[in-house]
């Protein structure tokens, strides 16, 4: 690879970065308070809800073992 064409890769990963990054800036940025606040409160919702599943499941999986036992 010569010195050109590594310049021409560092430049389109540059180039690549800054646009996901700007798309990311105008989808976070172009949320009113109002609908930030409500996407906020949706992930954080997802993320108890997926963390609730998986402590019930390890908590069945403990239950069944002592089950097992006797």
């Amino acid at each position: 690879m010569t010195l050109s064409e590594h310049q021409q890769e560092i430049a389109e990963r540059i180039a690549s970065g800054s646009q996901y990054g700007g798309a990311g800036g105008a989808v976070i940025f172009g949320l009113s308070a109002n609908e930030f606040a409500a996407l906020s409160g949706v992930v954080i919702g997802l993320i108890g809800l997926i963390v609730n599943i998986y402590f019930k499941y390890k908590t069945y999986k403990l239950a069944e073992r002592e089950a097992m036992r006797g």
